[in-house]
């Protein structure tokens, strides 16, 4: 019984030591101090191998660099190749000579319609692409407009989501539901979910 209580209790004291420790972390840039070497008279003074320098002036952080691309350019993040071929802006789409599949913009809105190429260049990897998810169009006060399911059906060329195997392509039309006084309209492609690589393009 007495081991036991000492076991518990050296379990218990160990575990207070770990809490401790990690509560001592510091994300402070750690920066090696240097040698100082004494004068005769017992003055301090840098070694003969150091030099004082003046503060360096701090400089602002440097602005995020982005490249924006037009339509007709090319981006790429060395797996897929993405192009904007076409924009067009409408106000109703009837393409499919359906009824029932026709897509009619409500005062103030217009669709705009992205023609566009994915392709993989990747030799020996099929990938599958999601417009839904890694698209979408932006305008010049930041709001976002993903794609739009009623245009996007009444398309006649419609972009198809799913598997693009090494060396192959897909084309298609995607609509997206935008005001129709917006300016500076862009186009984002995210490559990857779960990376920062995303092509911008210019739109209007």
């Amino acid at each position: 019984m007495e081991n036991q209580k000492f076991y518990f209790g050296l379990v218990a004291l160990l575990l207070v030591a770990v809490v401790l420790m990690s509560g001592c972390t510091s994300d402070t840039e750690y920066n090696p101090p240097s040698k100082v070497e004494s004068s005769p008279n017992g003055a301090e003074l840098p070694s003969e191998n150091e030099t004082i320098a003046p503060p360096e002036p701090e400089l602002p952080p440097e602005q995020p660099k982005t490249e924006t691309f037009n339509v007709g350019d090319t981006a790429t993040d060395n797996e897929l190749k993405v192009t904007v071929n076409n924009v067009r802006f409408v106000s109703k789409i009837d393409e499919q000579d359906n009824e029932f599949l026709v897509a009619e913009a409500p005062s103030g809105k217009e669709y705009a319609v992205v023609d566009l190429t994915v392709e993989n260049i990747l030799p020996d990897k099929t990938q599958i692409i999601s417009t839904l998810g890694v698209t979408t169009i932006t305008d010049q006060e930041g709001y976002n407009y993903d794609l739009d399911f009623e245009g996007l059906v009444a398309l006649d060329k419609s972009f198809k989501d799913g598997e693009v195997l090494p060396g192959m392509k897909k084309r298609g039309e995607i609509a997206y539901l935008v005001p129709s006084d917006a300016t500076d309209l862009k186009y984002m492609y995210k490559f990857d979910l779960f990376s920062g690589t995303t092509a911008i393009f210019d739109i209007k």
